[in-house]
């Protein structure tokens, strides 16, 4: 039988070497050990039938390979080898495609994408929200295509920890600039826990052609010092925020008889004494809705559709949203720009909020149940009532 020379061999396992790379590495080393397992086997039948190996001679200028290194066993070879080619780092794995929602005064960025301010209150996006987007920018170098759709798959707790936004009126100071002092409320606005005047920025009052008595959003950092604020946006409102409509009886309050028959029976256990929850949509149904408010002993129920109108019924968004403890939107029944300020004003003024989109006694309750719980505002159901 032929001798294996060390040197031809080793010479063999450093060409393998110069080709392993992340992709081919197993394959590599699983060559490298089966060379290294017939190898061993060679040497071993040589040792056997010949007692003394000469020593090769070699001249002076070239490298002698250590006899030690013919003689080593397969194995421990191998683990010399592998360590030496092994990749000293592995992959980054691809990131998914999923970002937080970074708000700014005005607009928000996520991940590589900036969303106009209309746009965040058209997909109702808050501050800290994970979100998906559809496609990802990211993957392509320079991308030019259309906005990405957004998906939010958890919704933040604490959304502008940095930001300070109010719902304010805007009012006229002695020097002719706008200015605002009190909230939407008409209470005073408060700036480090004292009564302030905050000048609007001009330019956003020309931009969004602001007048004296609008009312509009301001947002400012939270290390503002110098009482000025950008105006985030006007609201179009139908009837005019003033005392009396914040203190009398709101028109969709609904007086309950204590004779009157709780025509359903609770699935879940919570109560809602003292709470007033709005219905924002399917108002032909409100008797669906009162039923479920009813059984949970709720104190009103309070509706908006956008497409019904009549008794009992809240033209003015914000102003339902406002007078809520807790709001459900009815997906199925309000537009996609109606949903999402809802769930918008509702979140910025801290209400409990979750949608549904079917009209089923079974599915409003579970709906409050999530909005109690601060559980996702969505989740789809499939209790449906023609």
């Amino acid at each position: 039988m032929s001798k294996l020379k060390s040197n031809t061999y080793c010479a063999d396992i450093e060409n393998i070497l110069k080709h392993v790379n992340d992709d081919n590495f197993e394959l590599a080393t699983k060559a490298i050990e089966t060379i290294s397992k017939y190898a061993h086997e060679l040497s071993a039948d040589d040792e056997t039938s010949t007692p003394e190996v000469s020593k090769q001679t070699q001249p002076a200028s070239e490298e002698v390979p250590k006899p030690a290194e013919e003689s080593k066993p397969a194995e421990e070879l191998f683990k010399v080898i592998s360590t030496k080619a092994r990749p000293t780092s592995k992959k980054a794995s691809r990131p998914q495609n999923k970002y937080k929602v970074e708000r700014k005064l005005i607009g928000a960025s996520i991940g590589p994408q900036y969303y106009s301010e209309s746009m965040v209150r058209k997909l109702g996006i808050h501050g800290g929200d994970m979100a998906v987007l559809n496609p990802d920018p990211a993957n392509y170098k320079n991308y030019t295509g259309r906005l990405p759709q957004v998906t939010i798959v958890d919704v933040s707790a604490d959304p502008e920890p940095n930001i300070v936004r109010e719902k304010a009126i805007v009012e006229s100071a002695e020097d002719g600039t706008l200015v605002a002092k009190y909230d939407y409320n008409h209470e005073p606005l408060l700036m480090h826990g004292e009564p302030t005047t905050i000048k609007l920025d001009e330019d956003d009052v020309r931009r969004n052609h602001v007048s004296e008595g609008d009312l509009i959003e301001l947002a400012y950092y939270t290390s503002n010092e110098s009482n000025e604020a950008r105006v985030t946006w006007k609201y179009d409102t139908d009837e005019p925020e003033t005392d009396d409509t914040i203190t009398k009886p709101h028109s969709a309050y609904v007086e309950k008889g204590d004779t009157k028959v709780k025509a359903f029976q609770p699935n879940m256990d919570y109560d809602l004494t003292n709470k007033k929850v709005l219905m924002c949509g399917y108002g032909s149904h409100r008797s669906v809705a009162q039923e479920v408010i009813d059984a949970h002993h709720g104190k009103e129920l309070l509706m908006y559709d956008e497409k019904v109108s009549g008794k009992g019924m809240e033209g003015n968004l914000l102003t339902a949203v406002k007078h809520a403890d807790i709001v459900i939107v009815m997906l199925n029944s309000v537009s996609h720009n109606t949903a999402n300020k809802a769930i918008s004003n509702a979140r910025d003024m801290n209400k409990f909020v979750a949608t549904t989109n079917t009209n089923s006694p079974l599915a409003i309750e579970e709906a409050i149940d999530r909005a109690m719980k601060r559980e996702p505002i969505y989740m789809p159901t499939s209790h449906v009532i023609e």
